[in-house]
């Protein structure tokens, strides 16, 4: 016999005691699981007729939210041309001045106080060009944003403008539809009024 190897397996000496009725009736079964009720359910003509028009009213919903969108895009644009035309004719008030008292000084050489006077004057038209250089600055980065904005909403209201026209087109023929059957129930109830009257007579 090779080494390490047993010549016999593990097996208990006597074979286990058999189970006694006690003890079979103490054993617990688990129950079988019960079968679930089918979830599914075909779909219904009116259930598909209600998915649709609930597609056509979100549709029309963002189609009306992107116009109100546009819309102040819109003003916001003409709120902002408005700030420039205003900026640009600062700007022309302020070159304007600045010549002037520029000249004033260049003419008065001499007067000590009047020249004090003109260089102050000239300070604070210096002090306005400093404030009309920041308010443009602000002015024009807001426009770069509006016009962005403007083209974005105008090509996805361009595409909404098409999704509302399709989901005109679907309206049409779910109203043609429901026309359509209810034409047919009507001339189904007349048809089984009729024969019930000649059965009758």
């Amino acid at each position: 016999m090779p080494f390490g190897i047993k010549s016999t397996l593990d097996l208990p000496s006597s074979p286990p005691a058999p189970l006694s009725s006690s003890s079979l009736h103490s054993v617990s079964v688990a129950p079988l699981p019960v079968p679930m009720e089918p979830t599914f359910r075909p779909r219904r003509a009116s259930d598909s007729r209600g998915h649709k028009m609930d597609e056509i009213k979100k549709t029309c919903e963002n189609h009306e939210d992107l116009c109100r969108q546009f819309a102040e895009c819109s003003l916001q644009l003409r709120q902002n041309s408005a700030q420039l035309e205003i900026l640009n004719e600062t700007a022309s008030f302020l070159k304007t001045r600045h010549a002037s008292i520029r000249r004033q000084i260049a003419a008065q050489p001499s007067d000590q106080i009047e020249l004090k006077r003109l260089e102050e004057e000239l300070g604070k038209v210096n002090n306005q060009v400093q404030l009309w250089m920041r308010e443009l600055e602000e002015v024009n980065d807001c426009r770069t944003e509006l016009e962005i904005t403007f083209v974005r909403l105008r090509a996805a209201l361009q595409k909404s403008v098409t999704s509302v026209q399709l989901a005109s087109i679907d309206l049409d023929l779910l109203q043609n539809r429901h026309a359509d059957r209810w034409k047919k129930f009507l001339a189904d109830v007349q048809a089984e009024e009729a024969a019930a009257a000649s059965a009758a007579s």
